[in-house]
């Protein structure tokens, strides 16, 4: 079977559950409903399974997702380059549990590559060999970093460089114009956020070394270059970058995710290959961020109007 055939199969299924997905005009239904009950019922016609609580029921949707995604793949070990991030977040949070002291388990993830409780041992006997090479070394710097800065934010750093230079390195290996395609413009936006928050926060050019990712298509050292640069010549550099439009005006994080789904879009009815999987899979993770950042605000009594400033682009 030609590498482009094997994600057949499963494209054909996510076409079907692409069918139930919620669109510009569900989502619009959601945040106009009246009430959380009515908000509940227009998530049921999305197929989330209802619950008293409306964080368990996302939650639920988002497990149901991944669980998904492993029955239907010919291949997982993309897609748990993917997921990794889950097992990235619960090391963060177990590095910061031990070393500030504060319990925050109530924050792990269960969605991972590897269980919680498997990361916890592995963290307490300092044995990190079950972990990818890059990953592991990130968390050995990160303890020995703050140890000598006390600072948790480089925590954040180190492991976010490790995860996305691991995740790059697996799709690098595929040969798949998509998945090369998209690597690096999430690796440009990961390291122009990351450049913007060392430059406003840490204003330290040494902390770039924590945070660029190699794989973009501006080289780390440029980073360093415009470290001194002025606002305005970092505007110009900008407007060299297809990425202008993410910087110009609005939340830079909600900007960095509709560019995104722009490009996964695009490739939504390619008829072959892995990209309409890759597009549904995402594409649901954002519709599951759209109900949370929906439902939240149901909850806190926040205006239609804030809500709506803060959604992404839909998938379908």
């Amino acid at each position: 079977m030609r590498n482009s055939d094997k994600y057949a199969h499963s494209i054909g299924r996510v076409r079907v559950r692409e069918n139930f997905m919620m669109d510009e005009q569900k989502l619009a239904r959601l945040v106009d409903a009246p009430d959380m009950k009515e908000a509940v019922r227009i998530l049921a016609e999305c197929r989330y399974v209802e619950d008293e609580d409306y964080m368990t029921m996302l939650y639920n949707e988002q497990k149901s997702l991944y669980a998904y995604m492993r029955e239907i793949l010919p291949d997982t070990k993309i897609f748990d380059a993917f997921f990794l991030k889950f097992d990235i977040h619960n090391l963060k949070v177990l590095l910061k549990a031990e070393f500030l002291k504060k319990p925050y388990d109530e924050i792990a993830l269960d969605t991972g590559v590897y269980k919680y409780e498997e990361l916890k041992e592995w963290l307490h006997n300092r044995d990190f060999s079950h972990l990818p090479e890059d990953i592991a070394q990130a968390v050995q710097l990160s303890m020995e970093e703050f140890l000598k800065t006390n600072d948790p934010q480089l925590i954040d750093l180190i492991m976010d460089k490790a995860y996305y230079t691991y995740f790059n390195r697996i799709m690098e290996k595929t040969y798949d114009r998509f998945l090369k395609d998209f690597t690096i413009i999430q690796t440009d936006l990961m390291n122009l956020k990351a450049f913007m928050r060392i430059k406003k926060v840490f204003r330290k050019e040494q902390f770039l070394n924590y945070a660029i990712i190699p794989g973009g298509s501006v080289k780390p050292e440029d980073y360093m270059m415009l470290f001194e640069a002025d606002e305005e010549n970092f505007r110009k550099f900008l407007k060299q970058t297809p990425y202008a439009s993410v910087f110009e005006k609005g939340d830079i994080e909600k900007n960095s995710d509709d560019y995104i789904m722009t490009f996964l879009r695009k490739h939504r009815y390619e008829p072959l290959g892995i990209s309409p999987v890759i597009g549904y899979m995402l594409g649901k993770e954002t519709e599951i961020k759209n109900a949370r950042i929906t439902m939240i605000g149901k909850a806190n009594r926040i205006s239609r109007e804030r809500t709506k400033e803060r959604l992404r682009m839909c998938y379908v």
